[in-house]
């Protein structure tokens, strides 16, 4: 399917935001890093649509005891 941004950034944009980056620090480090200029919005779209995507692709982490 035809993308405006590289599949690569996407990922990295739904990771930091999972993991806890707000909105405006996932933006701000995509135009620092990587010279992607994208709004909050787009970057809450691409969790609800490909969060789900990534969580089914991602590997069970086991649990240490």
């Amino acid at each position: 399917k035809k993308m405006r941004h590289n599949p690569e950034i996407i990922v990295r944009a739904v990771h930091q935001y999972a993991d806890g980056f707000s909105l405006s620090k996932v933006k701000n480090h995509l135009w620092q890093h990587d010279g992607v200029k994208v709004t909050r919005w787009t970057i809450r779209e691409w969790a609800k649509k490909y969060s789900n995507f990534l969580k089914s692709t991602t590997p069970a982490r086991s649990a240490k005891n």
